[in-house]
């Protein structure tokens, strides 16, 4: 038998803090950076340009990331930041949300 119960038995995966357990200031530049990488934003833009203006601009790295997953169509991705409290006004230095 396993030390750890999920569903009925136990907790959800959320509630194990598996997924989607992250508040919003949990959330750094550190995760925005993996996240840029992980989805193969810096092979296709060649520099962290984007991410550092966004940061510079001073928008929030949960707010940054919110950007980018909702840019390529990370449903998950953005129903976790939302969870976590993300801004869902946020806009990029371009105007775009």
């Amino acid at each position: 038998t396993a030390w750890f119960k999920f569903g009925k038995n136990g907790n959800d995966a959320k509630t194990a803090g598996i997924y989607g357990s992250q508040t919003r200031d949990e959330y750094d530049e550190d995760d925005v950076e993996q996240y840029f990488n992980y989805m193969g934003l810096l092979a296709v833009e060649g520099s962290y340009d984007r991410i550092e203006e966004l940061q510079e601009a001073g928008i929030h790295p949960t707010d940054i990331l919110l950007l980018l997953a909702s840019a390529e169509g990370d449903v998950p991705k953005v129903e976790e930041l939302i969870n976590a409290g993300a801004k869902t006004d946020v806009v990029d230095n371009n105007g775009k949300s």
